[in-house]
């Protein structure tokens, strides 16, 4: 399994007067037990490869897909997301 490694952050967006941006940290990543992420990563339960050809999903473009086209998108760590989800029940 490969650890994967982020800033363990909530970051919010804030737009700026100049068509410019800057992203904030505002909140921390635990685990359910309480444990910061941050600078340890976190190891996955179910690993997942991603093909070498496929660009995984940010939330807006996934949020912009149809039922229809969810199955069909190349972003096989989502897909699997979606199906252990599903399988708790979680809708």
């Amino acid at each position: 399994m490969a650890t994967t490694y982020g800033t363990g952050t909530v970051l919010l967006t804030f737009d700026l007067n100049d068509g410019s941006a800057v992203r904030i940290a505002v909140e921390r990543w635990l685990t359910p037990d309480g444990d910061l992420i941050f600078g340890k990563g976190i190891a996955p339960t179910v690993q997942v490869a991603l093909p070498a050809t496929a660009t995984p999903l940010e939330p807006q473009q996934l949020a912009a897909l149809t039922p229809e086209q969810v199955p069909t998108m190349e972003d096989t760590q989502m897909l699997k997301g979606i199906q252990i989800l599903q399988a708790a029940g979680v809708q």
